[in-house]
């Protein structure tokens, strides 16, 4: 791991919680690296519990939906129905 990885992931997630979101695009233009580089990063958020994955980025984590694990529980299709995907679109959590 690059010692700017913990850098961009701390910015990644202060992102999260300020905006509520953010997009694996935006990301890789901001940070200038790959979309898989964001990948992992969010990878990693997401398993601290920091940020919870979706399609295309990551949302804030919502503590009260967290697995006994410590995982946050991610939308998928599937467990949002009648929530259609498209290309380049975030599934945001139901309220």
């Amino acid at each position: 791991m690059s010692a700017l990885a913990p850098q961009r992931r701390a910015q990644i997630a202060e992102q999260v919680q300020l905006t509520g979101g953010v997009r694996v695009s935006e990301l890789t233009r901001l940070f200038g690296v790959s979309d898989m580089t964001i990948r992992r990063d969010l990878d990693s958020l997401a398993r601290r519990g920091l940020i919870a994955k979706v399609h295309g980025g990551a949302i804030r984590a919502d503590p009260s939906r967290r697995s006994q694990s410590g995982l946050s529980k991610v939308i998928t299709p599937s467990s949002a129905p009648g929530r259609m995907n498209t290309p380049n679109s975030v599934a945001w959590p139901m309220q």
